[in-house]
């Protein structure tokens, strides 16, 4: 009789062994970078919004999710989940995104703003909602 233990595999992790967060893809809202910590916004099963704070580049979690084409990097401090945008503010030199159920602007780097808009785009038709 084998004896086969199953690791369990965790969406993100951090460099600590107690940094691990199990959520669907879908629910994570977004992540920020400060210093060396990324700070993960999530919705949980009660759909509350939480973070939790993980001792880890932004890189680092990018390369967690790159298997998931609904998350993107628009600036070198945020990583988004194109799901929970939903608008579009500013103009050609200013761009930001507005998060479902998060306060405040997301800022777009200037040189990914062609890239967002056309992931936006590609996932406003699939999810059937405006801009604006």
């Amino acid at each position: 009789m084998e004896n086969d233990t199953v690791q369990k595999e965790y969406l993100l992790k951090g460099e600590n062994k107690k940094e691990l967060l199990d959520v669907e893809p879908e629910k994570v809202i977004c992540l920020h970078a400060a210093d060396n910590y990324a700070r993960i916004f999530y919705i949980d099963e009660e759909d509350r919004i939480c973070s939790v704070l993980f001792r880890s580049s932004l890189k680092k979690q990018e390369e967690l999710l790159s298997r998931y084409p609904f998350f993107f990097r628009c600036h070198k401090r945020y990583l988004v989940n194109v799901i929970h945008v939903h608008e579009v503010a500013g103009n050609g030199v200013n761009l930001k995104l507005r998060l479902q159920c998060m306060k405040g602007l997301i800022p777009v780097s200037r040189t990914l703003h062609q890239q967002t808009l056309a992931l936006l785009e590609q996932y406003t038709d699939c999810l059937g909602f405006a801009e604006g």
